[in-house]
């Protein structure tokens, strides 16, 4: 299994808080890209959270939506 995870970014490495993780099993056949991009893993697990929710519930952070 894999899956992406939404989370703060804090000061120290993995200690910001998850606001969202989702579980994909690999099959046997999947490359990277088509995990990544051919099954839309990435894409439709970020869409299951609204910006605005975020926002909202902590207007004192500044989020950040992108890829490391």
């Amino acid at each position: 299994y894999s899956g992406p995870t939404k989370h703060y970014v804090e000061e120290h490495y993995d200690t910001g808080r998850i606001l969202a993780q989702r579980v994909v099993p690999v099959l046997a056949n999947d490359t990277a890209f088509y995990f990544c991009g051919g099954r839309g893993v990435i894409k439709s697990s970020f869409a299951e959270m609204q910006y605005s929710t975020v926002l909202r519930s902590n207007s004192h952070r500044h989020p950040f939506l992108g890829f490391i």
